[in-house]
């Protein structure tokens, strides 16, 4: 297969120097072609971020953190310092189960995230946040 031309405008950017592919993040100095060698995609200029690709991603963060904060850490303190019993409020010790590893997951994925279709990403944004907020619902309903 002969390497596509590129744009001298590209060409002259990626010459620049810290220029990374958008779908892979593979570091493109020094390329030649219009494709990325890591993982085949095209490669072209235009003046778009990628924030809103990434918005999503920011938005289950944010669900996943409070999440962590109220039950991951809180949770087990009350448990060590002797604060009620454990079988009350089992949706605290359900949220405090489950943030850690949603917390770690989600932070495996920060790379990723952006190459994902756009409904497997708002999916999962959107139920990282219901998720908190039910949890959240339960405790109050709850006391």
């Amino acid at each position: 297969m002969e390497p596509e031309n590129m744009d001298p405008l590209l060409q002259a950017y990626v010459d620049r120097g810290a220029c990374n592919c958008p779908s892979c993040f593979y570091d493109l100095q020094g390329l030649r072609s219009a494709r990325c060698p890591e993982c085949g995609e095209t490669i072209r200029l235009a003046l778009q971020g990628d924030s809103d690709r990434r918005s999503g991603w920011l938005v289950g963060m944010i669900s996943l953190s409070s999440m962590f904060g109220l039950f991951g850490v809180f949770v087990p303190l009350t448990v060590l310092v002797g604060e009620g019993p454990p079988g009350r409020m089992w949706s605290l010790y359900l949220g405090a189960l489950l943030s850690w590893p949603l917390m770690i997951f989600w932070l495996l994925c920060r790379r990723r995230f952006p190459r994902w279709p756009d409904g497997v990403r708002q999916a999962l944004s959107t139920g990282a946040l219901l998720l908190v907020i039910g949890l959240i619902l339960l405790v109050l309903f709850q006391i």
